[in-house]
């Protein structure tokens, strides 16, 4: 591995990915870093071509398929968990923005952005509205990160269906509010992003999801309305990570068929 007579480019794709601390030079690789982003990513040019690495692991086990993008077999920091070769600027932009979006919601990162900014976002309602307590403005600052958060999850798109105009788009948790702990409520895998009439069936038990993302549909759920909401074919989200799966049980157990 070569080092780079200039490393601009490098720094340009970190920054423009969010990770704006670095790079710090680490043999033949450029460490960067962002404040409130728990991944860190090393940066290097091989061959003419990228490679980025990334720690930690539970960021790179999730940064799935990107395109133009393979692993990388060769040597890679001993910090890093995984590695990737890109043979062009696009595909590098694609996996650093990936990675960030991660870095960012993965739990605890959204629960630790909740906890710093809910007392502000408390004291700037209660200026406006007394009448609105506590726990319904915790609720509404904590549903609205959920969403943003999803949204980046599933890069804007329905887990089922597809849809990708954001209004039509619901942050549907799992395990509900009501039953949730705070690390719960604003875990990425105790939900899915729907569209708002998938969202219903979930929320009131008309659909669920089994371990491996097959879309489970109810009996109470007549052929015609199946039809209607295009639930009347076999049905299956990908991308599902085991760390969903306790989440869908209590869905599957509580709320399916209830």
């Amino acid at each position: 591995m070569r080092m780079p007579p200039d490393t601009t480019l490098l720094r340009m794709a970190a920054v423009d990915a969010g990770f704006d601390i670095g790079p710090v030079n680490e043999d033949a690789w450029h460490r960067f870093n962002s404040a409130g982003n728990l991944a860190t990513v090393w940066l290097a040019e091989v061959d003419s071509a990228y490679v980025v690495a990334v720690a930690p692991e539970r960021v790179a086990v999730e940064v799935g398929q990107i395109q133009a993008v393979e692993p990388w077999q060769g040597e890679r920091p001993s910090a890093a968990a995984a590695a990737w070769r890109s043979p062009n600027r696009v595909s590098l932009g694609e996996l650093l923005r990936r990675v960030a979006t991660l870095g960012r919601v993965l739990p605890d990162q959204l629960l630790h952005w909740y906890n710093a900014v809910i007392d502000t976002e408390i004291e700037k309602a209660l200026k406006v509205s007394r009448l609105e307590r506590t726990a319904e403005i915790r609720q509404r600052v904590g549903q609205d990160l959920y969403r943003q958060a999803l949204m980046q999850y599933w890069n804007g798109r329905c887990a089922i269906s597809g849809i990708s105009i954001p209004s039509f788009l619901r942050a549907s948790h799992a395990k509900p509010w009501r039953d949730a702990t705070d690390r719960e409520r604003l875990d990425v895998h105790n939900g899915l992003l729907l569209a708002a009439h998938l969202d219903v069936a979930f929320d009131q038990g008309f659909i669920s999801v089994s371990d491996d993302g097959v879309v489970l549909v109810s009996d109470r759920l007549p052929a015609r309305e199946r039809t209607v909401l295009g639930l009347d074919e076999p049905r299956r989200i990908e991308r599902l990570r085991p760390e969903h799966r306790p989440f869908l049980a209590w869905h599957r157990e509580h709320i399916w068929q209830r």
